[in-house]
């Protein structure tokens, strides 16, 4: 069955393209949907569903040019 998921708001080092995909150990988790750099931040943010198991506040997912880490479901 398909595990839900949730749109969330990601640190990432580089802003992903759209589909980029996020995984942990090797294992797909979630997709990039978009991605901005935010003024406020100073660093790009990346807004990407992410399966339930993998949305917790600090995970650290990986993406094709770098790592993510999940901040907060989105507003």
């Amino acid at each position: 069955g398909s595990e839900m998921c949730k749109e969330t708001v990601c640190d990432v080092s580089e802003a992903p393209a759209p589909h980029e995909p996020l995984t942990v150990d090797g294992q797909t988790v979630g997709e990039v949907t978009s991605a901005a750099f935010s003024p406020q931040h100073q660093a790009p943010l990346a807004f990407a569903y992410l399966r339930v198991p993998f949305s917790q506040p600090g995970q650290i997912v990986q993406l094709p040019q770098g790592t993510a880490r999940f901040v907060r479901p989105q507003a």
